[in-house]
């Protein structure tokens, strides 16, 4: 008996031993194929700030092994087309695509491609609701609350329908859909006081409510939802302006502090590097943001990659060399480059086409542009337009008859000079000396009464 006993845990033993132990996958394949795209990228992004590019081929095929963490994350194909996308440890997640119109023909295939063709579906439900934008906002309160609130149903319905996904994700989508609705509430009465010409209107107390009771400490909500993030961020934002005009301090400033109040340390910490990642290129005293910010973080990888901005940005400084930027196509014709305009001070205004801030800009940079003519300074326009956009940028200057230096740079925002600059949102102006060096890194704009003032401190 005993002889059978140890034969029968010996045969057991050399089982499990010859038994093949599969490696833990901690990737994500992602491939696809998109028809008219001529070599371009496409990136992939987190709340939790993980990103990456991936390059597109001539072919338009792309394909690239991902480590990350799992859960949901935004695919931007260009500035204006992101779709979210739900990846899990050993997905391969496959797509398809034309590249003349992404929302309309994207398709995913294989893995989790139920959620991910249910996102696609949200994100062009909502870009059709922002084309309506105006006629959805000017609607009276009651109306505007039904309005979003079938939109709300309508997506809930599409969510119903997707099969084969876990009941926690299903749960966690319909609170972000609940959250996008409370975000356009959040939204509607400056909207509504914007489209309908009112500067004073403010919503009734009963409306706000909801937007003003929300919790604001939910942290699987903040790093799900992108609605429920900035429902956090302008709750803080609106907060801030308040302080900053009671007590005269920095809005920066006073954000930093809103965050850190927080109960929630990971979504106050979350909300304080991003700003600063955002802010401190254009931040006037650097060092004081970064000393505010380390002291109120208590997150230390945080800390050391805003340190380590910190030290890149040192180039931007007062009376730095400016960053170049080499042989961009000149709309008059030929390629121009900054070395080109030495001996002339140079006001750079980084703008494209579907920008709407910058094409707010356009009649009062040329005001300005009149004025200063032949005055020892240059205008240039910089545009991060895409590839495709090519002939749109020159239609555009010639229909608005913009003058000045008109420049097209060579890899939109991933252009060197954009990169150099940190440049994250547009329009951005920039104003050299007349020895090519920085005067300032970010300018005021033309609307603004400060830049003639600067205009006149440097004697132009």
């Amino acid at each position: 008996m005993k002889i059978f006993r140890y034969t029968l845990v010996l045969l057991t033993l050399t089982i499990w031993s010859c038994k093949k132990v599969a490696p833990k996958v901690d990737y994500v394949i992602l491939k696809g194929d998109i028809k008219n795209v001529m070599g371009s990228e496409l990136r992939i992004n987190s709340i939790k700030r993980f990103t990456k590019t991936i390059n597109i081929k001539d072919t338009g095929s792309v394909i690239d092994t991902l480590y990350i963490e799992e859960g949901l994350y935004s695919i931007s194909f260009e500035k204006k087309t992101s779709v979210n996308v739900y990846m899990m440890h050993g997905d391969v997640i496959s797509f398809t695509a034309d590249a003349k119109d992404y929302y309309k023909t994207l398709i995913f295939h294989g893995d989790n491609s139920g959620i991910n063709n249910f996102y696609v579906a949200k994100a062009q439900a909502l870009k059709d609701f922002r084309k309506n934008a105006q006629e959805i906002y000017l609607l009276e309160e009651g109306e505007f609350e039904q309005k979003i609130k079938t939109f709300q149903d309508d997506l809930e319905t599409k969510l119903d329908q997707v099969a084969s996904i876990s009941e926690a994700l299903r749960t966690a989508e319909k609170r972000a859909i609940n959250y996008n609705r409370i975000e356009n509430k959040d939204m509607y009465e400056s909207f509504h006081g914007y489209y309908s010409k009112n500067e004073t209107f403010k919503a009734s107390e009963g409306f706000k409510k909801e937007v003003e009771e929300l919790d604001l400490n939910n942290t699987e909500d903040f790093f799900f939802s992108s609605d429920y993030y900035l429902l956090v961020s302008s709750r803080l934002s609106k907060e801030a302006y308040e302080i900053g005009k009671r007590d005269s301090i920095s809005y920066e400033f006073a954000e930093l502090e809103q965050a850190s109040k927080l109960e929630n340390k990971a979504i106050g910490n979350q909300i304080m590097f991003d700003n600063v990642r955002i802010q401190l290129a254009t931040t006037y005293d650097k060092e004081s943001f970064l000393d505010k910010f380390m002291g109120l973080s208590t997150n230390d990888e945080h800390k050391q990659k805003i340190q380590d901005l910190y030290n890149e940005l040192g180039i931007l400084d007062v009376g730095k060399p400016s960053p170049k930027f080499v042989n961009y196509e000149n709309y008059a014709g030929g390629t121009s480059s900054l070395d080109d305009l030495k001996g002339k001070f140079v006001y750079i205004d980084v703008w494209a086409t579907w920008c709407k801030p910058c094409i707010y800009e356009i009649p009062f940079l040329e005001e300005i542009e009149n004025q200063y003519r032949g005055k020892g300074i240059e205008f240039v326009s910089i545009s991060v337009d895409n590839n495709k956009d090519h002939q749109v940028w020159k239609n555009m200057i010639a229909e608005k008859e913009m003058t000045g230096l008109q420049l097209f740079a060579d890899k939109n925002f991933n252009s060197d000079f954009i990169k150099a600059y940190k440049i994250n949102g547009i329009p951005q102006f920039i104003l050299l000396d007349n020895e090519g060096n920085i005067v300032q890194a970010n300018a005021p704009r033309p609307s603004e009464k400060k830049l003639i003032e600067l205009f006149n401190e440097y004697g132009i």
